[in-house]
């Protein structure tokens, strides 16, 4: 047994396994292990624990790192196939650069329980968007009644859990899966210092939400304090110790968006009491100066009225007999639109108007509130992706309610610009939005300009972005929406899947996209096109004029679209090419496994130093109603693409031939009713749908009436 101790300041070589072992019954209490390094590859920094009966309890572990990028190995701070951690706090882990999946920085669960931990602020550098570091992994085994919050990128992302959902029970994160059983969506607030420890405040929706595993009755929780206070164990390390009296407060908001500043809001406070409020009495500081203006005998609700912009701290003091409580929350009123502009001496937070405007992005971002529009202005705004400054990746966290706007609802007039320092945006959530704007000069991995975690992505123009050797899109939509966003001569360095758009998720939609003069500067051995989409749906786009370099090996391969395990209905491909090298298995659209391709145009696709090669698309039934060239193979409804097929307009916008095999050719789809085009127009003019990205609007004549 090891217990009362401090374990800090070991080196652990490359390839070692953990600073403390603990196997064959071992059981680690109330000790201190911190500020240990592993060199490289490797287990755990912290602990590593491999049977049933081994125990971590009432433990801190924390500030252990990993000190270069790691390829091997797991390298979380505990990292445990059997036995028990409970009633211990996980935090501040650091991870170097990770290259592989299925790791974490705070604790790997390969067996065993974790249990009543808090798991919070461990690290990870990312170097790639499909390598997720998570703080908690359940691999196998059960995570219980444990917090877990706060864990990310250094970068911004959030990485709370990851591995098998339904393994995670009675937990609070952020953000719960409906596979977790008796989750609990984690927030501000429902844990607060108490004598240094975190404890759930009263009214907090942790206490008594544990689930009761039988060992609770005589245990000890984190601060040595009874584990079972209540009719269930408390969420988290520590539990909420019954009190003879105390009040706390809830409100009906916290925080308010004005569009003038001046107009007043109306916020509804609500005492929660814990023992009998007979005979004492409720003070309230209901504007924040410190003053308690209103005195009251009963604990019944009070109105608090704010309107200018700012926040403020209103407070609840409770008094009966000797005892008083003193609760506090804050209050804010934000700006329903922030300003920001490329310079400005004078600007003053909450950048309310254009005069008093932020100068980035992120600066302005501090102050915004649900439902808040930031509005950039036209020109070019630098964005130094590779700072630790206000300046650096753009980041919208999952549940904020934030729109990202240029000023003029012109795409090219408002430019993000990364300088080739890394990626410029992430969005989380479908609340958050990307608008009417430019990003160009990204540069990295897989989402080199945009990492797109179920955010919407609208009207924007993808030019002149960047991406590494093996990456994965240089717009990473994982689950998102992207709209009427245009991707313009980006490059791949070499391998890649999808140089302009990697898109993953079974909730993920693309709609009225267009790629086009996208490419890859060497010689290519792995390719998924332009816009590789492995998940979701894409419809009502154009694929057009990209460009791979030779090759190389004998290796399935796409020049234009990649289909896989989704759908393609009502897209174009047409006029990409290879530069040589091309086999049976090179296509522009390559319709792979779980695809389903319907109402496509795929044509004139070519390799520039082979003209009798035709490399439209491979001969699969998973293609249906399309028109190509050859249609041997292929499924039902598809028709040769030959004759007049398609031209384009003095506007430089494809359309279909009237008396071409396309018009009225396709198969009517559910979304076809009220839906628009690559070009806007309505998806259904004549009898049936076209096939391809435009549909088109064609007339029997004119009449003129004359009076």
């Amino acid at each position: 047994m090891v217990t009362n101790c401090r374990v800090t300041k070991c080196l652990i070589a490359n390839y070692g396994y953990a600073t403390v072992f603990n196997v064959n019954g071992g059981r680690i209490i109330d000790s201190l292990i911190d500020g240990n390094r592993l060199c490289q590859n490797g287990g755990a920094i912290a602990i590593q624990q491999a049977d049933a009966a081994s125990l971590v309890d009432r433990c801190t572990i924390t500030n252990n790192y990993l000190a270069n990028e790691a390829h091997q190995g797991t390298q979380a701070a505990v990292y445990m196939t059997g036995g028990t951690v409970r009633n211990s706090i996980i935090a501040d882990t650091r991870l170097g650069s990770c290259r592989y999946s299925n790791k974490a920085s705070g604790v790997w669960v390969g067996g065993g329980v974790l249990e009543n931990c808090l798991v919070v602020n461990n690290t990870h550098i990312i170097t790639d968007a499909s390598y997720t570091v998570y703080g908690v992994r359940a691999a196998g085994g059960t995570v219980r009644n444990c917090v877990i919050a706060g864990n990310r990128a250094v970068s911004g992302e959030a990485a709370d859990w990851g591995g098998t959902a339904s393994a995670f029970i009675n937990c609070a994160t952020p953000v719960p899966d409906a596979a977790m059983p008796g989750a609990v969506a984690f927030e501000y607030g429902m844990l607060r210092y108490n004598d240094g420890e975190l404890v759930p405040p009263l009214g907090s929706a942790l206490i008594d939400a544990g689930f009761t595993a039988g060992w609770e009755a005589t245990a000890l929780d984190y601060a040595g304090l009874p584990r079972l206070s209540g009719t269930a164990p408390d969420i988290g390390p520590c539990e909420r110790q019954a009190a003879s009296f105390a009040a706390v407060f809830e409100a009906d908001r916290y925080a308010v968006i004005s569009y003038d500043g001046t107009t007043p809001f109306f916020f509804t406070l609500t005492p929660v009491v814990e023992g009998d409020p007979a005979g004492a009495t409720f003070e309230w500081d209901l504007d924040g100066d410190g003053t308690f203006e209103q005195s009251l005998g009963t604990p019944d609700s009070v109105t608090a009225q704010l309107s200018a912009y700012g926040t403020v701290t209103l407070s609840l003091k409770a008094t009966k007999g000797g005892n008083s409580t003193l609760f506090s929350r804050d209050f804010t009123v934000g700006p329903a639109t922030l300003y920001v502009v490329q310079k400005n001496d004078a600007a003053t937070p909450p950048y309310a108007t254009w005069e008093t405007a932020a100068t980035n992005v992120n600066e302005a971002l501090r102050y915004a509130l649900d439902g808040t529009t930031i509005l950039l202005t036209n020109g070019t705004h630098m964005i130094n992706a590779a700072s630790a400054k206000t300046d650096g990746t753009i980041i919208v966290a999952n549940g904020r309610d934030v729109t990202i706007r240029g000023c003029t609802g012109i795409r090219e007039d408002v430019v993000l610009d990364a300088g080739n320092t890394g990626r410029l945006i992430e969005l989380y959530g479908p609340t958050a939005r990307l608008c009417d704007l430019t990003v160009t000069r990204g540069k990295g991995g897989s989402g080199s300009a945009i990492y797109n975690a179920g955010g919407v992505i609208s009207n924007v123009l993808v030019t002149a972005n960047y991406m590494n050797n093996y990456g994965y899109g240089i717009v990473y939509n994982d689950n998102g929406s992207i709209l009427d966003t245009l991707f313009l001569a980006n490059c791949a360095n070499q391998n890649h899947y999808g140089i302009a758009l990697y898109q993953k998720g079974t909730a993920a939609f693309s709609d009225r996209l267009e790629f086009r003069d996208n490419h890859d500067d060497k010689q290519t051995h792995h390719a998924r096109g332009a816009a590789y989409i492995a998940g979701g749906t894409i419809r009502n786009s154009l694929v057009i004029s990209n460009h791979l370099d030779d090759t190389g090996l004998k290796i399935t391969q796409s020049c234009g679209l990649w289909v896989e395990n989704a759908t393609a209905a009502n897209c174009t491909v047409v006029g990409n090419s290879y530069e040589s090298g091309v086999t049976d298995v090179n296509r522009a659209l390559y319709a792979n496994t779980g695809a389903v391709v319907v109402n496509c145009l795929i044509a004139d696709n070519f390799v520039t130093d082979d003209a009798d090669v035709i490399p439209n698309c491979n001969a699969t039934t998973r293609i249906t109603y399309s028109c190509t060239y050859p249609t041997n193979g292929l499924g039902a409804g598809c028709i040769e693409a030959t004759g007049n097929v398609y031209t384009f307009d003095r506007e430089g916008r494809i359309r279909i031939y009237v008396d071409g095999p396309c018009r009225d050719a396709a198969t009517l789809l559910d979304w076809h009713a009220g839906a628009r085009d690559l070009y806007g127009n309505q998806r259904i003019y004549g009898r049936h749908p076209d096939i391809g990205c435009a549909e088109l609007q064609h007339g029997g004549g004119s009449i003129f009436l004359l009076r």
